[in-house]
């Protein structure tokens, strides 16, 4: 089964790990786990924020120059904003992952209901030609899976290379599964012209569907005992489902967060942050650890969500 031929990119031991895994009832290891955390990119932040809260004490202190100010109701409003932003960035990170792992399931129990209804509908049949068409029903079918996941792990459309194996052997006939799309007329809606990355990756998932309609259609001239309709309908409509999935799939990855309201919320967040020392010493003048401390804590809250929203939406 050559068909298409994926290229990923050497992607690290971290970014293979899709599931992070948890004891909720342990605390002290959910507050310190490193895996999944954003613990590595967080943390700079907030000793450099708690760095800058104890010169600006310091230098203060020893009356060198006092870089303070009470930002006032101003700050209090840019405090509402920031906390807006951050919320609203979570909310729709967490929608959006929701949202694909629907059409994620979707896709996939469809595909497991084919696989199963198919060995059930053709049980009585055992001859070797039976065998052929079973086996072709799950290479198209894995590859049409295996490119499905090649989606969801490559949202920016990585390296995806259609190897001309299959369009010599779509031009010569002499492949199973290409005579049996000139017999029932679907040759035709495999040579698409691909326009832009979108219709590129419609078609091949469209090609790889009609592979396996194809052979679905073809059950009679493989069965000892053919198919009835409603069988057939049957596993036709898993294949419709799961192309209706797919297709929710790339809508999914060609419709990223608008790019101008995450710059705003990015660019005013860590704003705020860094200037956040100055108008705490303020507030705190008696207590430099106080100071310190709460600069620390509220730092980790705004820019660990923000870092945390970055991971989740990765």
């Amino acid at each position: 089964n050559e068909g298409i031929t994926i290229s990923y990119h050497n992607r690290p031991a971290r970014d293979r790990s899709m599931t992070v895994l948890y004891d909720n009832k342990n605390h002290l290891k959910v507050i310190f786990q490193i895996q999944g955390s954003v613990w590595p990119q967080v943390l700079p932040i907030c000793l450099f924020n708690s760095f800058v809260t104890i010169v600006i004490y310091i230098l203060r202190e020893k009356d060198v120059i006092d870089l303070h100010f009470d930002g006032g109701k101003g700050m209090q409003y840019v405090s509402v904003l920031v906390s807006f932003f951050v919320v609203s960035s979570i909310g729709t990170t967490y929608n959006r992952y929701w949202e694909a792992r629907g059409f994620v399931g979707k896709a996939l129990l469809s595909a497991s209901l084919l696989a199963d209804r198919a060995a059930i509908y053709s049980a009585n049949s055992q001859s070797a030609k039976a065998q052929l068409w079973r086996s072709a029903l799950h290479g198209r079918l894995s590859q049409l899976v295996k490119y499905s996941m090649h989606i969801i792990q490559n949202e920016r459309g990585a390296l995806i290379n259609v190897m001309t194996t299959r369009s010599e052997k779509m031009a010569t006939g002499d492949d199973t599964t290409t005579s049996l799309l000139k017999k029932h007329g679907l040759r035709r809606t495999l040579i698409a012209n691909h326009i832009d990355v979108l219709e590129e990756k419609e078609s091949h998932g469209g090609r790889l569907a009609s592979w396996v309609d194809a052979i679905i259609q073809s059950n009679g001239e493989y069965l000892e005992n053919p198919l009835v309709i409603h069988e057939k309908m049957d596993l036709l409509s898993k294949t419709s489902a799961f192309l209706d999935a797919f297709h929710g799939l790339i809508k999914f990855s060609t419709t990223p967060v608008p790019f101008i309201t995450t710059q705003m919320g990015r660019t005013i967040t860590f704003a705020w942050v860094l200037f956040l020392p100055f108008v705490l010493i303020s507030d705190l003048k008696s207590n430099l650890w106080e100071a310190t401390a709460m600069v620390f804590l509220i730092t980790y809250g705004f820019a660990g969500l923000t870092l945390a929203e970055v991971e989740m939406h990765d």
